[in-house]
């Protein structure tokens, strides 16, 4: 059996003012029952964020994603987000990320159940500091399938550590950017110390403290307590 875990937080952005509502929603269902069908999948699960969602990471740290507090909604956000939830039955965790429940759902089908396959139907890249399959759902990507190996997810969280994420507001370490983080985890048998040692190099004693606040807004949580509510995709001949 192969599980598809959809993040549909993208989705709630379909539609433009002077849209007819039913064709915004005929491009949601359109949408999800591609990504279940190009995937192959024969169980799926939709997550969302939930409504009025006040996410950990911003009552640690005020900045995380303040860049996008002021910017309007498109005018089906409402809308969409609520039929997803009632006619796809999404899941969220109140206070968390769709990125967090859906990393714990796969570390919770991986380690507990024995499915075949367990792909994650995502197009953020913060999803790549797990050893995770990524069905890309980026439309210029759309249907290209990832492969993450334990080594390139260790990479990939400890660059983020270093050059920060300019779209959810995350400064990493000071003037320090893409090119630092290459050079400085390429010639390394150890990218966690070689981390450390930057942080410390450039914050002198309050080094534990920077590299603590930008973990807390890098590091997507693995250990929540999710339900796990599959769908099982229907053949063809069921529905004859």
């Amino acid at each position: 059996m192969k599980i598809t875990l959809i993040d549909a937080d993208s989705l709630c952005y379909i539609g433009k003012e002077g849209d007819d509502e039913q064709e915004v929603l005929d491009k949601v269902d359109n949408a999800i029952s591609n990504i279940i069908v190009q995937s192959g999948a024969t169980h799926y699960m939709v997550c969302i964020e939930p409504f009025g969602n006040n996410v950990f990471r911003g009552k640690i740290v005020s900045q995380y994603k303040a860049n996008r507090k002021d910017k309007p909604k498109p005018p089906f956000y409402k809308i969409v987000k609520q039929y997803i939830i009632d006619q796809w039955l999404a899941y969220g965790l109140n206070g968390y990320e769709t990125d967090d429940v859906i990393v714990s759902l796969w570390r919770k089908i991986t380690d507990e159940y024995p499915f075949d396959e367990c792909v994650l139907a995502v197009m953020d890249k913060d999803y790549k500091q797990y050893p995770i399959t990524m069905f890309d759902t980026y439309y210029r990507r759309f249907g290209e399938a990832t492969a993450i190996t334990e080594s390139e997810a260790r990479y990939n969280l400890f660059f983020q550590m270093i050059s920060g994420d300019s779209g959810d507001n995350i400064k990493g370490i000071k003037s320090k950017g893409k090119k630092t983080a290459e050079m400085t985890l390429a010639f390394t048998n150890n990218i966690f110390i070689a981390t450390c040692r930057l942080y410390r190099e450039v914050y002198g004693s309050r080094w534990q403290k920077e590299f603590i606040k930008n973990y807390t807004q890098v590091r997507l949580l693995d250990n929540l307590r999710v339900d796990l509510r599959l769908n099982e995709v229907q053949k063809e001949e069921d529905e004859q």
